[in-house]
């Protein structure tokens, strides 16, 4: 037989603490850390033109000298870090944070056969655009155009 009656799954003595209601900022009442860090995939986009795929992602905040970029003829992946601003955490504790922290991997496949040997990267304003040639033979596969006689 229970001594406090449980109801939603709470125990009656957690349902007496009347700041239970805050509990929930104990998880943005944190400095980060290193061990609070995890692995987030920042946002991508790809597009065709008549020569070229480019993937770009955005990754503000991270030293391009921390990206690198590993191109096959089936995929292309992409790794890096941000780090944590030290001079705002060593201020006081952030009361709330958004931004991701620590390494970073997103893998794309190509939708068709590139040169991957080609491939060439820039890096302007926290974005990072990777321009990959498509293969000759890829380009004698696209539809042409009958005219009408």
């Amino acid at each position: 037989m229970a001594l406090a009656p449980r109801r939603f799954g709470l125990s009656a003595r957690r349902m007496m603490r009347p700041w239970r209601m805050f509990d929930w900022m104990d998880d943005f009442l944190v400095t980060p850390s290193e061990e609070q860090t995890t692995t987030w995939y920042p946002n991508t986009e790809m597009h065709q033109t008549d020569g070229e795929l480019i993937v770009s992602l955005e990754i503000p905040g991270v030293k391009k000298e921390s990206v690198d970029i590993e191109s096959t003829e089936d995929f292309i992946r992409v790794t890096g870090e941000r780090k944590p601003m030290q001079e705002q955490c060593a201020e006081g504790r952030v009361c709330c944070t958004e931004i991701c922290y620590g390494p970073f991997e997103r893998t794309i496949y190509w939708p068709m056969k590139v040169k991957s040997g080609d491939a060439k990267a820039s890096y302007h304003d926290g974005m990072l655009d990777i321009h990959v040639p498509i293969s000759e033979e890829e380009k004698a596969r696209r539809p042409k155009r009958v005219t009408v006689e």
